[in-house]
């Protein structure tokens, strides 16, 4: 089986970067001013990725407030609304309002994703770059509809604008996470996730390595089969929120590219690694095609120097090569 390991999703903002983007979207800053302190602390998450020889990275998503506000960088159609909880976590986003047909509005993701190569490549980082999305599902969950008239309707404009941008993404990144945590989400409808695969279409059709990316506890176990049905080339499961389950997940995996999710990154407590070489073992016996080791979600919800010192638990683990 082999074993290889990834930074997904956001990175810790520094407060210092957080000040510098205020004044700049208030006007007070220039873009050159703004760029270069971006250009600082998205070279750490990259040399962070280079030190642990990380196949794929994103670049933090340090340019946006989370992976919600990456949204409204390649679509029209949709307004900033009020802030909401990001489900039982202790942060909160802009939630979309969906006021029109949405359309592919990419100019500021493309300019983003070049800056970002561009950062990598002088960083001296090798490993491959993905760009991160919201799903259709999760999309559709977190945003106040005032245009669709049914959820489907919803999702599949946004999977058909999402596919879209990925082409346009074709030699600035090398790879696509989509993020779904709303899959195993509590008080949703089990017919809705069973279209998804459908819904899906248009993203799975694109030529760009997808990443499908859940996270947070699994509270429907039996959607798994259907995630899992969802054409892409690495589906992501956060092991670390679902330690009592995981002797019903891993019958699941046989034959699954999988990124597993091991380093909790809603909590400070520091992971041993001989629990996570446990959970690289169970894989391994339960038929997982190959793994990539990674933080289980996003990274808003820890300090910086905690998200590093978790990062870097993943040199210490399998066969690192």
């Amino acid at each position: 089986m082999r074993i290889a390991r990834s930074i997904i999703g956001s990175y810790p903002k520094n407060p210092k970067l957080a000040k510098i983007q205020s004044k700049y979207l208030l006007g007070k800053v220039d873009k050159e001013r703004y760029e270069k302190e971006l250009k600082t602390w998205t070279s750490k998450v990259f040399s962070l990725a280079k030190e642990i020889n990380a196949e794929y990275t994103t670049d933090g998503l340090l340019r946006w407030d989370d992976v919600v506000d990456v949204t409204f960088s390649f679509l029209r159609g949709a307004s900033k609304g009020p802030l909401i909880r990001f489900y039982d976590n202790n942060f909160y986003y802009r939630k979309p309002i969906i006021e029109s047909k949405i359309s592919k509005d990419d100019e500021k993701l493309l300019e983003a994703m070049s800056f970002s190569r561009q950062v990598k490549q002088e960083t001296g980082c090798s490993s491959k770059l993905k760009a991160a999305f919201l799903g259709p599902f999760s999309y559709y969950r977190l945003s106040e509809d005032k245009h669709y008239k049914s959820p489907e309707n919803l999702m599949e404009n946004y999977a058909n604008v999402v596919a879209e941008v990925i082409d346009d993404l074709k030699g600035v990144v090398d790879a696509v996470e989509i993020h779904e945590p709303s899959i195993f989400e509590k008080k949703i409808k089990g017919e809705l996730v069973t279209k998804l695969p459908e819904i899906y279409s248009p993203i799975s059709s694109t030529k760009m390595e997808k990443h499908l990316i859940s996270y947070f506890e699994m509270n429907h176990l039996e959607r798994i089969t259907d995630f899992l049905t969802i054409k892409a080339d690495y589906h992501g499961i956060d092991l670390s929120e679902n330690l009592t389950k995981v002797a019903k997940i891993y019958p699941h995996l046989n034959g699954v590219r999988l990124i597993a999710g091991v380093l909790n990154t809603r909590n400070t407590k520091m992971e041993k690694v001989s629990s996570i070489n446990k959970v690289v073992n169970n894989l391994a016996k339960h038929g997982a095609k190959e793994v990539i080791l990674s933080n289980s979600s996003l990274m808003d919800f820890i300090p910086e120097i905690i998200a590093i010192k978790k990062i870097k638990l993943l040199n210490k683990v399998g066969d690192n090569n």
